[in-house]
């Protein structure tokens, strides 16, 4: 015979199936019995005194009951149907008879749970975090400030749950480039005074566009420009396009949602190579000021004097 000495139990065992066997028919000390489960779903559903208990209306009388909970006897009895079925309860709610709506409490507001979703309470919700930052809402933002789940909104405005850019072009407001779910990004077609056609890259590069043709300033974008040559990290001549060029005054100017680490490695190499190089980066703070001022003279004072425009190098 093929015997086996455990440890655990201290005893020796035929073979380790037989080992196995008989372990399993243990119970750990907080193992608790159908029984006393089906009776804690059943003396719930007499003092709720419904037609069709759910989990979350069983977890609203458990509490002061101090009976296990609903993810118990639902891991117990693998779906809340058998579970319901096992107390000889109703397990499908009677048409006739009304269900109380019982949400458990989530770390989320109560306005995020209870407020309906629809396409206007999406939109109007996508318009109010809008005037809360002052721009479209990034994925991020929205999290942060939004009441609905972001891929909730997706889905009423796009029939899928991860087109956050069509999202928010169903509500009226321009979006961003690679900050929209998919990374994708979406180009704007945008038409200057003079009736020519420029594609740009992002809503930071339209509201600088409005603002300069509102300032009646001559600027080329993007393609239009000469590349800046400059040395990668690997040695190699890399091109680099600025989002505006002035060329009444010399001026490169580049719109900014924030810095990611490559990209300031990027543009200290640029300053590197052409340390002569006038480049000025316009972040949201800047931007805002821009749209408040009436002319670019007073802009770029008081951009430099509050020390808000970026200048290369840029400090690690």
């Amino acid at each position: 015979m093929y015997l086996v000495y455990q440890k655990k139990f201290d005893a020796i065992f035929c073979s380790n199936k037989c080992y196995h066997k008989y372990r399993k028919t243990l119970k750990p000390p907080n193992y608790i019995e159908d029984q006393v489960l089906i009776n804690a779903l059943q003396i719930v559903n007499q003092q709720a005194n419904n037609n069709f208990l759910t989990p979350a209306l069983y977890d609203s009388f458990r509490k002061k009951l101090n009976f296990p909970a609903a993810l118990t006897i639902r891991r117990r009895f693998v779906t809340w149907k058998a579970a319901l079925a096992a107390a000889e309860l109703p397990t499908e709610p009677t048409p006739d008879l009304p269900i109380p709506v019982i949400r458990r409490n989530h770390k989320c507001s109560n306005k995020k749970l209870l407020t309906p979703c629809t396409v206007e309470t999406a939109k109007s919700d996508l318009l109010r975090v809008y005037n809360i930052i002052g721009q479209t809402p990034t994925l991020v933002q929205y999290k942060k400030h939004g009441i609905f789940p972001w891929t909730r909104v997706s889905m009423v405005l796009t029939g899928q749950d991860s087109l956050w850019a069509e999202s928010c072009k169903m509500a009226g407001l321009v979006p961003h480039t690679t900050h929209e779910g998919s990374g994708n990004g979406l180009l704007v077609q945008y038409v200057t005074p003079s009736k020519n056609v420029v594609t740009l890259q992002s809503s930071y590069e339209e509201r600088f566009a409005i603002v300069l043709d509102r300032w009646k300033e001559n600027w080329i974008c993007h393609r239009e420009l000469s590349p800046i040559k400059f040395k990668n990290k690997s040695g190699k001549t890399s091109n680099y396009r600025p989002d505006f060029y002035l060329p009444d005054r010399d001026i490169y100017l580049d719109t900014k949602g924030w810095l990611r680490p490559e990209c300031k490695t990027k543009l200290n190499l640029v300053h590197e190579s052409n340390p002569n190089l006038t480049l000025y980066l316009v972040f949201k703070e800047p931007l805002k000021l821009a749209e408040q001022c009436s002319s670019f003279d007073e802009w770029f004072d008081l951009s430099i004097t509050q020390n808000l425009l970026g200048q290369l190098p840029i400090p690690s």
